[in-house]
């Protein structure tokens, strides 16, 4: 970890542009070296959190701080932040050596400028490139310069800003390992805005799930994925079947009751950190991960239904099912088995289950789950 790397704590942050709150009482702390993630639909409020902790808006209420210091009055270019944007940003007319000199001609000597350019130059794989203008880089070298420019000066603070959206499919899930890496070998304090649950996942240490400006959940992506804690949350990551019901624990062991159909309930799931708030108003939901739905299920799964299926969409390795469960109401729920398994034709009756672990008890506060 660099020696500059910095806790950054958000309290209370609040940023209306007049015409009502864009975010809304935003609690969040990062850790030194730590890789967080602002994870939200477009319009949630993450980069509008992403442009505060860089200080170009100023937050209506609340604070900021980078370790003890309070700087949510602070100018953006007194915060010792590096910036990488969503199209990279970098002089046009200037190389690569001399876009990553650039942020450092106040700070050192011209050897010392030298010595640093070729330590970020070696690190982000660019030696042979120095003197090449980015007209001529690819996307992935782009990223490579940009990150690097924003490495050079030490910051106390890293901020990506959908870094990785302008890049074709298939580079991308090679750069955001090559990122990633050059993050972990810096250990800089890093805040990502991202509308990809993949690159959120893959990456962060942590995951805030953002929606309607505000905070939903922080916790690690597993924590996100297999326990989340809101139904949005869980439509957004990955995908989930969402069962409208009912807790029932009036015979001891508790029961998860979709109209008159009851089935069994675990105990939830210890998170890795508390989850953001223990009652939330409104409805109740069970999330279900269509992979986590057995097709003719044995004697072990605690959920057995008769369904018939709807249909069946072939995804390369993968099948997409849909299922109408009369027991549950016609409830319409989807699984996903490798793509060689044996299915019942469209139309056919079969057997679904689930074991009670494999779902997840979540605040559904509008009540819509589907």
């Amino acid at each position: 970890m660099t020696g500059s790397s910095q806790r950054v704590a958000l309290a209370g942050v609040t940023v209306d542009y007049g015409k009502g709150p864009v975010v809304t009482d935003l609690d969040l702390t990062m850790a030194p070296g730590e890789i967080t993630a602002l994870l939200g639909q477009s319009g949630c409020g993450k980069s509008t959190t992403l442009r505060a902790i860089a200080g170009l808006v100023t937050p209506t209420a609340g604070t900021i701080h980078f370790g003890d210091d309070d700087v949510t009055l602070t100018p953006p270019w007194r915060r010792d932040l590096g910036l990488v944007f969503q199209n990279h940003a970098l002089f046009p007319h200037l190389s690569v050596a001399k876009n990553i000199e650039y942020g450092l001609r106040r700070r050192m000597s011209r050897t010392a400028r030298r010595q640093r350019v070729a330590e970020m130059l070696a690190l982000v794989g660019l030696e042979e490139l120095a003197e090449v203008e980015p007209g001529q880089l690819s996307g992935g070298q782009s990223q490579r310069a940009a990150l690097a420019r924003a490495l050079a000066p030490d910051p106390r603070i890293l901020l990506l800003d959908e870094p990785f959206s302008a890049l074709d499919a298939n580079l991308r899930d090679r750069m955001r390992a090559e990122v990633e890496s050059i993050i972990r070998k810096v250990g800089v304090t890093t805040v990502m805005v991202t509308h990809d649950q993949d690159e959120a996942m893959s990456m962060a240490d942590r995951v805030a799930v953002m929606a309607d400006g505000r905070i939903l959940e922080v916790a690690p992506p597993e924590d996100i994925f297999r326990r989340p804690e809101f139904a949005y949350t869980a439509r957004f990551v990955g995908a989930s079947n969402l069962l409208a019901g009912q807790v029932d624990r009036s015979g001891g062991a508790p029961r998860f009751l979709v109209g008159a159909t009851a089935v069994a309930l675990a105990e939830p799931a210890g998170r890795a950190e508390p989850a953001a708030s223990a009652e939330v108003p409104g409805a109740a939901a069970l999330a279900l991960k269509p992979e986590d739905v057995l097709l003719d299920p044995g004697a072990s799964a605690d959920v057995v239904l008769d369904a018939c299926l709807v249909s069946s969409k072939f995804h390369g390795p993968i099948r997409d099912l849909t299922w109408r469960v009369p027991a549950l109401g016609d409830v319409v729920l989807r699984s996903r088995v490798p793509a060689g398994t044996t299915v019942p034709d469209v139309g056919g009756a079969g057997r679904i289950g689930w074991h009670a672990a494999s779902a997840t008890l979540v605040h559904d506060p509008d009540g819509g789950a589907s």
